[in-house]
């Protein structure tokens, strides 16, 4: 058995290890080995390898790296066919061998009950970073290169371990750096074209009506009109005759300002690295930020879109992740030259999530797309169906690295009830960003205020709820930075868990299930139509003049034009109408509901009378229409609008007995009992929580043993004070808990360079003392600001048959209050009464430079 001291070179291919838990294997390329960063595998210049140990048996290469084996043909011209064996004294257990589909690299990690003893990470194709950036330097592609077919695959030993897998890919692949605290606030954002009078009129509603705001979103009509598909960098200055003016306006009310870009590739640029276009986008995008302009939000164009390096249809290194790549790094590059302290703000970008195409998971194409910031899932539709598709997307997106993934809370487009946009907002409240978004021709924009006193009400309940709770998204943002373990978290994190897409942990102690009743639709049957369908079709969008063509079908509307016509040649593939009348019978043995699904817009006349009315753009969407009897019968109106991109027609059924029920399952995890905060009802492992909710609650659950801390209110995180907090302690009485409060700067890259601070909470209850001891330990670190003391305010939350009977704090006894609870309240109270649960409560004082124990008496 040799021993390499660094790396093993065979023939075309080196080993490397780099400690117990990697060993990369690269194939010589044209020009030696690249060892050079590239966008999959930034951090491999920071690596320090370790020694291997190999040696040659039987026409195999062998290589030993802690208690595996991985073999290699003698004569192999490929890592395609490289074995990895476990070894147990004399045992070789084979684990896995490289296919040729694992020489591509993904984003789609295995769930985190399916992590394998070995992951294959793959650095092709591998696009080398130049160290300057995104900046033209006269070169062929600015210094970029690609090889398509890098075979370069770093072996992860995670064993079963989901937490030890994404930390060794972090590790590699680059973290995903902490937002700004403001991010984690309220996003005001809408497609709608504002000017300065009504930018002041929207921000002064949320004072207006209590409500909290951070971030302000001014999409695409900042630029001039007349702009290409929506791109162009002509600012609109009939709306906003001074940009500068305007964001100094808005971060004087400690606002940022986000606008929206749909970049249109540079006329003559072959890819995104063309020094036409670098230069072209740097230059713009630089423009904007220099007037004063936060953040971008990179949206892809639908129409046109950034062109990838790697040629082919489906590239590995997407527009999208490249483009987020753009965007951060001539954001970065502008912040650090125009620094004014000793460290550059924060860089932060919204863009697309890979692969999740107008809210619906698809999959992640690349492990790059982290380390950029925001992202969002596309233009959504305001329904059931997509707050379903939405907690799927924060479920799976942070289980691959991607922390702060989010959607168009309330939806894109479309419109809903009230009791639709309190759901869809209470998902919003509890995902890593909450943006409240729409496009501009729904019936009801999303701002609160615009749906009603108890709308209102319950969505400035919610806001405040996240407010408080910034500390522990805050920490848990840190988790996620050192770690890759999300904010939003699988249940399968939990060992002996199985993912749900319907329901996800929040940190380490909160559960959270959004409520949704997603449509059976079923096709109608051939015998529901009691006559011919008749359709007639304009080439215009308003059903005016004469059809254009002239049609009748039998047995069914089930249309998918698509990017077609519907009549080649003589109906337009886009903006056309269309008008299908025919009778409706139910054939059901009983009651029925008429649904209409359409990509864009519906009336619906039963009879005569208007019984749908959603004459808007929008993806697909399915509309609830009227109920028919059994055996009834009744003519209908269809009237159907197509805007641009896909068009599609379809109606359903919705048998009375698939209506959806009103109770609401949650299912608790195996971690422990878990408390419902709106009613104070306790459950246990592995069971189902099952209730109905009222509008004003949610499926918001607390495992016991859980120390959460929380801020006052506040209508901006610029006044978010943590030298006072109270920490809510739910106690358990096996094993102990555990919370460590992360503090820094909250705007600049300080904490990258060990400017930051933690806290670590600990608690244990004590059988012999019936006492709960909440220990304090010494803060660790210091950032620029941060205070010496902190006012604690501990609220213990016990069970019916518990007593508290005193406090001490470092000896001395202190004096308590029991607070109990209001149907009024709120759960997770920074004072005052919660909604279902007494607690106790006491106020302290105490050194952040010193340990502390905190003794509560239990009877």
């Amino acid at each position: 058995m040799a021993t390499d001291p660094t790396s093993l070179i065979h023939g075309q291919f080196r080993f490397t290890g780099f400690g117990p838990r990697v060993l990369r294997i690269v194939k010589r390329g044209k020009n030696g080995f690249n060892d050079r960063p590239s966008l999959f595998v930034p951090n491999l210049p920071l690596l320090t390898p370790s020694p291997i140990e190999h040696r040659i048996d039987g026409g195999m290469l062998l290589v030993d790296t802690h208690g595996y084996e991985v073999r290699m043909d003698l004569e192999a011209k490929t890592l395609a066919g490289v074995s990895v064996y476990k070894i147990e004294g004399e045992a070789a257990t084979p684990i896995l061998t490289i296919g040729k589909e694992d020489l591509k690299n993904t984003g789609e990690l295995p769930l985190p009950e399916h992590t394998p003893e070995v992951y294959v990470l793959s650095d092709s194709p591998r696009l080398s970073l130049p160290r300057h950036g995104y900046v033209e330097d006269g070169k062929p592609n600015s210094s970029f290169l690609l090889d398509e077919d890098a075979e370069d695959v770093y072996l992860i030993f995670a064993e079963r371990d989901p937490y030890v897998l994404r930390k060794v890919l972090i590790s590699l692949t680059g973290v995903a750096p902490i937002m700004p605290l403001s991010a984690f606030g309220s996003w005001d954002s809408k497609y709608y074209e504002y000017n300065d009078a009504t930018v002041d009129e929207e921000i002064a509603n949320y004072a207006k009506y209590g409500l909290p705001l951070d971030n302000f979103v001014i999409d695409t009509d900042w630029r001039a009109a007349g702009a290409t598909v929506g791109a162009g960098y002509k600012p609109n200055t009939k709306d906003f005759p001074s940009l500068k003016k305007t964001f100094e306006r808005l971060h004087k009310k400690n606002l940022t300002v986000m606008f929206n870009d749909h970049p249109e590739p540079v006329e003559g640029a072959d890819n995104l690295f063309d020094p036409k276009e670098v230069a072209f986008r740097r230059k713009n995008l630089t423009h904007f930020l220099s007037l004063g302009l936060d953040y971008w939000w990179f949206d892809r164009n639908w129409i046109t879109r950034l062109k990838s390096i790697e040629p082919g249809d489906h590239p590995t290194l997407t527009p999208e992740t490249l483009g987020a790549y753009l965007y951060h790094d001539v954001t970065r590059s502008y912040l650090e030259t125009s620094a004014k302290g000793e460290y550059p703000k924060r860089t932060l970008l919204m863009s697309n999530v890979d692969e999740i195409t107008n809210g619906v998971y698809k999959g992640i194409t690349n492990i790059a797309s982290h380390r950029y910031g925001i992202q969002w899932t596309g233009d959504t539709t305001m329904s059931d169906e997509f707050i379903g598709y939405e907690i799927e997307n924060l479920v799976r997106a942070g289980a691959n690295l991607i922390p702060y993934c989010h959607g168009d809370i309330t939806g894109h487009v479309g419109d809903g009830s009230d009791e639709l946009y309190v759901h869809y907002m209470q998902l919003g409240v509890f995902s890593p960003i909450y943006r409240l978004h729409s496009t501009h021709d729904v019936k009801r924009f999303r701002q609160p205020w615009l749906w009603g006193k108890r709308v209102l009400d319950i969505a400035r309940d919610y806001d405040l709820l996240r407010y408080r709770l910034l500390p522990y998204y805050y920490s848990a943002a840190r988790v996620a930075y050192e770690t890759g373990t999300p904010i939003v978290r699988a249940l399968g994190f939990i060992k002996g868990e199985s993912t749900r897409l319907d329901e996800a942990k929040i940190g380490d102690g909160l559960l959270f299930a959004p409520i949704y009743t997603p449509v059976s639709k079923m096709a109608l049957p051939k015998q529901a139509f009691a006559s011919k369908i008749k359709a007639s079709y304009y080439n215009n969008e308003s059903l005016d003049g004469k059809p254009v063509y002239e049609a009748e079908y039998e047995g069914a509307i089930d249309f998918d034009w698509g990017t077609h016509s519907p009549k080649d040649g003589v109906v337009e593939r886009e903006h056309f109408s269309a008008a299908f009348e025919f009778d409706l019978t139910n054939p059901l043995p009983e009651p029925m509901n008429l649904l209409i699904g359409s990509d864009d817009g519906i009336r619906l006349y039963e009879d005569g009378k208007l019984v749908i009315d959603s004459w808007v753009n929008r993806g697909f969407y399915v509309d609830k229409g009227p109920k028919l009897g059994v055996g009834e019968t009744h003519h209908y109106r269809l009237e159907y609008y197509q805007g641009v991109m896909g068009a599609k027609l379809v109606a359903y059924m919705l048998p009375e007995s698939e209506e959806p029920k009103k109770e609401k399952d949650t299912y608790i995890p195996l971690d422990g009992e878990y408390i419902d905060l709106f009613d104070g009802s306790i459950h246990a492992p592995g069971s189902l929580a099952s209730r109905e909710y009222g509008l004003e609650e949610c499926p918001l659950f607390v495992r016991t043993g859980t120390i959460i801390p929380l801020a006052k209110e506040c209508l901006n995180t610029h006044g978010s004070d943590w030298s006072s907090l109270s920490l809510a302690l739910f106690p358990r009485r096996e094993g102990s808990a555990h919370f460590t409060l992360y503090e820094d700067d909250r705007e600049t890259e300080a904490y990258m360079h060990g400017e930051w601070r933690k806290t670590r909470y600990s608690g244990t209850y004590v059988e012999d003392k019936r006492s709960y001891e909440l220990t304090i330990d010494e803060s660790a670190g210091c950032y620029d600001g941060a205070k010496q003391e902190r006012e604690y305010r501990f609220q213990l939350y016990l069970r019916k048959d518990e007593v508290l009977k005193a406090i001490r704090c470092d000896g001395e006894v202190l004096p308590f209050d029991l607070v109990k609870h209001s149907g009024a309240g709120m759960p997770l109270p920074f004072q005052g009464p919660a909604r279902a649960l007494d607690y106790y409560e006491c106020s302290v004082k105490l050194s952040n430079g010193k340990s502390h124990l905190v003794e509560f008496f239990i009877e």
